[in-house]
């Protein structure tokens, strides 16, 4: 990245969001990373956000939102059945109808001399679609339609390629390498709503209710528990290798 390139204010305020949303909660148990963000707190530093005025002529009930390498926001309208890509200063980029009824979506490149590649998780046929920079599909995860009970979001490791998907509906969350057979990473979670890969650490964040088991990890044969926690909504972390970290 171009250290010289102006920061885009939709990244630094979904990010700001991003980990607000994961420490601003009830006390969790020491198993759960990040930490809670108790009153006093020193050990957790805030990020610097930029408020920015909100957006709302053309909006109609956005779900998910993602970031391309060039810092536009996209942003799923499962009721429209649409995709709006605004620019980093919030202008209209584009409104791609037709899409089904699109909820996750995540984006690889998209920056200067990178073609972007869209997946687009369909609520209402149960599949990921990958789509090219002119919104051509170039195929779907795993069998295509009903793959997936309801693809809720997405999230990509940039380094790898590698598509996770957490599906609500069937409490699991299951990873898609380029080329290869789906591979099943975690569960049975408790309606799995939210994925992050945070490429700086290298470590899968996944947002879930309280479980009463971490199913197994196929990659290396073994199964991993976690107590049985009641109620609330916890963050568990897995590291590029898909091994369970906290």
């Amino acid at each position: 990245m171009d250290s010289n390139r102006r920061p885009s204010p939709f990244r630094a305020l979904i990010a700001g969001a991003a980990r607000l949303a994961l420490v601003a909660c009830a006390c969790l148990p020491a198993v759960v990373k990040p930490a809670c963000l108790a009153s006093g707190d020193a050990g957790l530093e805030l990020p610097s956000v930029t408020n920015l005025r909100g957006v709302y002529a053309g909006v109609q009930v956005p779900a998910r939102l993602a970031l391309d390498d060039a810092g536009n926001l996209y942003a799923t309208e499962p009721s429209s059945g649409a995709v709006v890509v605004r620019s980093p200063e919030g202008r209209l980029l584009e409104r791609v109808e037709g899409l089904g009824r699109p909820v996750g979506i995540a984006v690889r490149g998209g920056g200067e001399g990178d073609p972007r590649t869209v997946y687009l998780g369909d609520a209402g046929d149960g599949s990921v679609t990958a789509y090219d920079a002119s919104w051509v599909p170039q195929g779907q995860l795993g069998d295509g339609p009903g793959e997936f009970g309801m693809p809720a979001d997405l999230a990509i490791d940039p380094a790898t390629g590698r598509v996770y998907v957490a599906d609500t509906a069937r409490d699991l969350v299951a990873a898609y390498l380029p080329g290869s057979e789906p591979q099943r990473v975690v569960g049975l979670f408790n309606a799995p709503s939210g994925v992050f890969f945070d490429a700086g650490s290298g470590e899968l964040l996944v947002s879930a209710g309280a479980l009463e088991y971490l199913g197994e990890i196929f990659d290396f044969s073994s199964f991993e528990y976690v107590p049985n926690y009641t109620g609330g909504f916890y963050v568990f972390v897995f590291d590029r290798e898909l091994n369970y970290v906290t």
